[in-house]
């Protein structure tokens, strides 16, 4: 069984076959991504003793914002995804 890129992330194996080192680097190149975007929305989540417990990142539509939050325009680029993802 396939492991998730985000498990792959916060458990990275010692020794990742190159297959799951793409996925791993797409899914960071994604994440990166999404903290620049300002469509999008990041919070860092801790537990009561203030650790932390992970990372949040959502996005929202502007067309349904009601406060007419301008956001940046989002550039198309060439983005590349590992073959693994293609199957």
């Amino acid at each position: 069984m396939r492991r998730d890129p985000l498990k792959m992330i916060m458990f990275p194996n010692a020794d990742p076959n190159p297959e799951q080192e793409e996925e791993i680097r797409w899914a960071i190149e994604h994440l990166q991504e999404s903290l620049k975007n300002d469509s999008c929305y990041f919070r860092k989540v801790t537990d009561s003793s203030g650790c932390c417990a992970g990372f949040a990142v959502w996005t929202l539509d502007p067309s349904s914002m009601a406060t007419g939050h301008k956001t940046k325009s989002t550039q198309k680029r060439d983005s590349w995804n590992p073959a693994s993802l293609d199957r």
